[in-house]
Order: C-alpha cells, then structure tokens, then sequence
C-alpha cells in the first residue's frame, strides 16, 4: 500500500496510507499552532468528515468550519479538567459505533500513559493512527522499557507498523552500539486493512522531509526498519 504526505513541508506533515477513503472523523490531540495535516486530510477525504482537536496550551483557533470541534483539554490517563481520557474524548463525540476514525497524536510525551489507559476497543476504532514518541533515549532504563513495551504490545495487537521517520529536531542518542533518535514519528494501520508487502528497502522515504529544515537531518537506523 503506497503512502501520502499530508501537512507541511517541515513540522506537522506525516505520511499516512493511500486508504482514507470512508474515515468519518479525525482525533488531533496535541494541536499548537498548525492543522495543515488535519486540513489537507479534509480536502482529500471530504467536508463530511469530522474534525476533533483537544489542547489546552493554546487559544481555539478561529473560524473554524462547522465540522471541526475544539476542545481546550489535555490528553492524559485521568478524567479531571483540564485533562481528558481518550476513551472519554472518544465516546462523548458520539463516536461509539464508528470503526473508520483517524487519530493523530503528539502530547509530549504524555502518549505513554495515555495509550496504557486507553480499552483495546477504542484503539481498534482508529484505522490508522498517527503517533510522535518522544523520549525514545530513556528505553535503556528497564522501569521504561517495561512501560514502552507495554505501549507497543498493545498497538502491535491491532495495529501494523507502516512508516517510521525520526524527528531530527531532538538529535539521537548512541549507545551500546544503537543510535537511538529521541523523537520519531510512527504511523500505524489497523490490521484488517493491512496488506502484507515487501518491506521498504531505504529510507528516508521518498515524501519525508526534515522536521527543523536548519538541522542535519536523521537516517532511520537500521535496527527500526
């Protein structure tokens, strides 16, 4: 299955799989200032599709159209404002029954615990999920290789791996022979729409382009592909 770029040229673009067609709504937790991506998926998805952002760090952008929905919350493992379960977010948009959803995430690292909390159930509603790992150069430490393990089980259950590209803002970390980027983006699709093909033989892909342009851009080290 091919993959299409949405969002800028730099910060806030992803790849995501040729197979958005039918996506009812968007999930953006971890707005700031930018929603090219969210944006360019409308204009190839289709204004019925529904937008849902959440971020408190940031005033509700304006104008929005009347499918896009803003929510001044924090995604997090707890319900108590400002913060917000996913499972919650979810089911209060009347998005029980949908299985055709799409979720884009970057929280800073709060992704951890959010993904530990959220039901299998609701993960398997998103098609395709869109996550930035932060603090990837902290998974030498075994109390948080247990909890990335945990993360990745989880998502690996429902879910396939189909891009990967590391955030050359953050730099990488080397260590006992690894290089480690601290920041990468991975994009998920779930497994009833996976079709197993022939792995990417290099990388970066042909449609990434660097997160910060004034930086040296990071090459996905070989043990992730």
């Amino acid at each position: 299955m091919s993959l299409k770029r949405f969002g800028g040229d730099t910060d806030g673009g992803y790849l995501v799989p040729d197979d958005i067609a039918g996506i009812s709504a968007i999930f953006s937790p971890g707005v700031g200032l930018v929603s090219s991506f969210e944006a360019d998926l409308i204009d190839a998805i289709g204004t019925q599709c529904r937008v849902y952002m959440a971020d408190a760090s940031v005033e509700p952008p304006r104008d929005l159209p009347k499918t896009w929905h803003f929510s001044r919350s924090y995604l997090a493992a707890i319900d108590r404002s400002p913060y917000i379960r996913l499972e919650t977010w979810v089911k209060g948009c009347a998005m029980e029954e949908s299985s055709d959803l799409l979720l884009q995430m970057d929280i800073e690292g709060a992704e951890y615990l959010v993904l530990v909390d959220t039901p299998i159930e609701i993960l398997q509603k998103f098609r395709i999920i869109v996550i930035e790992f932060h603090r990837l150069d902290l998974i030498f430490s075994s109390e948080i290789f247990e909890l990335y393990s945990l993360v990745f089980s989880k998502l690996l259950s429902t879910h396939a791996v189909v891009h990967i590209h590391p955030n050359n803002n953050d730099g990488q970390l080397s260590m006992k022979g690894m290089q480690i980027p601290r920041t990468m983006e991975f994009t998920f699709l779930r497994k009833d729409r996976f079709v197993a093909v022939e792995g990417v033989q290099s990388y970066p892909h042909f449609l990434d382009r660097k997160n910060n342009p004034d930086k040296p851009d990071l090459v996905l080290p070989e043990i992730w592909t």
